[in-house]
């Protein structure tokens, strides 16, 4: 994973229509939206769906990244937008998302996870 400053860089570049930033910043970053949303939807036919609407999303609104407001990560999860909106499966049933907060504070929960994992192995 790129560091936030890394990710700031690119951000600012995707914003500027640089589709190899933007190749770059998806590399770094799909796994970790993925395994977000994952635990969330615990369905991977939704979880790509959103992930590939959240990385449209990310390419239209990167100029509206302000790294005083968020890091990259929790803007690249709160930018999707659709959290609360229903999904249309093949059975037309209505799925709802799980809302931007609760995105947001599962980075934050992971986030915690991951370092307390770091610093018992040492």
């Amino acid at each position: 994973m790129l560091t936030p400053s890394e990710l700031v860089w690119l951000l600012a570049a995707v914003a500027k229509g640089d589709q190899a930033a933007f190749e770059r910043l998806y590399v770094a970053t799909r796994a970790k939206l993925y395994g977000v949303v994952l635990r969330i939807l615990r369905r991977s036919d939704l979880a790509d769906e959103v992930i590939q609407e959240a990385y449209l999303k990310i390419w239209n609104n990167a100029g509206s990244f302000d790294p005083k407001l968020a890091t990259p990560i929790t803007w690249m999860v709160a930018s999707r937008g659709t959290a609360g909106k229903p999904l249309r499966m093949d059975n037309a049933k209505d799925i709802v998302l799980s809302s931007v907060s609760t995105l947001q504070k599962d980075c934050r929960i992971a986030r915690v996870s991951l370092r307390r994992r770091r610093g018992s192995s040492r």
